[in-house]
């Protein structure tokens, strides 16, 4: 199955390279899948969680297939690494998407 999230960790926690970053990976993943797409799959791509962690903290943000560009919508932080509770939240969060990833994500590819 082709890489359905992306995780991006920036150097130095400068988080708009990571951001650019994420939109470089997200634009060609989505070249990528144009080119391994049927005929009548449809035009847009599925809506695609990507990650940023920057220091201890994981941010959640939307790719979405506009069309003529790929909108990175930001969703918020998911948890993090600095205490405890953070990761319990962190790991909550996920595992949330590899249920998405199992369930809506592998139904989209089929």
């Amino acid at each position: 199955m082709p890489a359905c999230q992306a995780c991006w960790e920036p150097f130095q926690g400068d988080e708009n390279y990571g951001l650019v970053q994420l939109g470089v990976w997200t634009a060609a993943w989505h070249v990528r899948m144009h080119k391994f797409m049927p005929p009548g799959h449809g035009k847009h791509l599925v809506t695609l969680p990507v990650l940023l962690v920057a220091h201890h903290n994981w941010s959640l943000f939307f790719a979405c297939d506009r069309g003529e560009r790929i909108d990175i919508l930001p969703f918020g932080p998911i948890g993090g690494t600095w205490k405890l509770s953070e990761t319990y939240n962190l790991l909550a969060n996920l595992r949330a998407l590899v249920d998405w990833v199992d369930g809506c994500f592998r139904e989209w590819m089929k």
